[in-house]
């Protein structure tokens, strides 16, 4: 027979960790992902749930993640984790102070075409496309990607719908089979939010989220920033853009330059 306070120690080093455990079961259940049945539009969520691989249901509470249109007609994501979403993609006109951005003056005003290795939510693809830039953006999460296709196509500028364009695919495969080569190819891996507007902040968790369930995790962000480079800096015909927090080093030593924002930097790599 144990003494009974060895039998209390055993207890209450066990409690801690099926708690954890238990936590982490309701985690996993929490980060499921589904299209929500919306009458009136029953096929069309059929279809876009099929296409995604989801499972649809018919209440709101059954997922984590849910899937559906909003009043307005735009394709919404919300999370439960998340407070305040849902969120979508709306693809609008963006500042354009020539000489006051420093995306643009990274990118170059005088260039032709941009391949975006990282489109998430597709904001810096579309302030670069609205100055009559052609940009490829190259999103591989598929319920990502739907979002921003979604916005793309509820948008009635003209400037967007010719200069922007959407594949889905892992980047670095894309790069390889790029049958035209691009100007510029930009890199934004992701990283924490640690500053800006609490819509920003709540895209960018959900995003994360996204990238994090195992349903989509063929390739984790960040995994192989190094050779993404490399691939890029071999197809680039100008230079290759990579984005990253001040306080960041750079993914690969010696860029050959660097723009600064605020928040954040471009570092600059001249093609291989």
């Amino acid at each position: 027979m144990y003494p009974r306070n060895s039998l209390l120690l055993v207890v209450w080093l066990i409690i801690p960790i099926l708690f954890s455990t238990g936590l982490a079961f309701l985690s996993t259940i929490m980060l499921d992902i589904a299209v929500l049945s919306q009458q009136g539009r029953e096929k069309e969520m059929h279809d876009l749930a099929d296409s995604l691989g989801l499972e649809i249901v018919a209440k709101s509470s059954e997922s984590g993640f849910l899937i559906q249109y909003d009043p307005e007609n735009r394709l919404t994501i919300h999370a439960k984790s998340v407070p305040g979403s849902p969120v979508y993609v709306e693809i609008a006109e963006l500042n354009k102070a020539r000489g006051k951005d420093p995306l643009m003056k990274a990118i170059g005003y005088k260039t032709r075409s941009v391949f975006d290795t990282t489109a998430g939510w597709a904001s810096d693809a579309m302030h670069i496309a609205g100055h009559n830039i052609m940009v490829t953006a190259c999103e591989r999460n598929p319920v990502i990607f739907a979002l921003i296709r979604d916005g793309l196509k509820r948008c009635a500028d003209a400037k967007f719908s010719n200069n922007l364009s959407l594949i889905c695919a892992d980047s670095a495969a894309a790069l390889l089979e790029i049958e035209s080569q691009p100007d510029v190819v930009y890199f934004d891996p992701m990283y924490p939010a640690k500053t800006g507007s609490a819509a920003a902040k709540k895209k960018l968790q959900i995003l994360q989220e996204l990238y994090r369930l195992n349903r989509y995790s063929h390739e984790q962000p960040n995994q192989d920033e190094v050779r993404l480079l490399e691939i890029a800096r071999s197809v680039a015909s100008k230079r290759v853009v990579v984005k990253r927090p001040h306080h960041a080093p750079a993914i690969s030593p010696n860029p050959s330059g660097a723009v600064s924002a605020k928040l954040v930097r471009f570092d600059l790599y001249s093609p291989l």
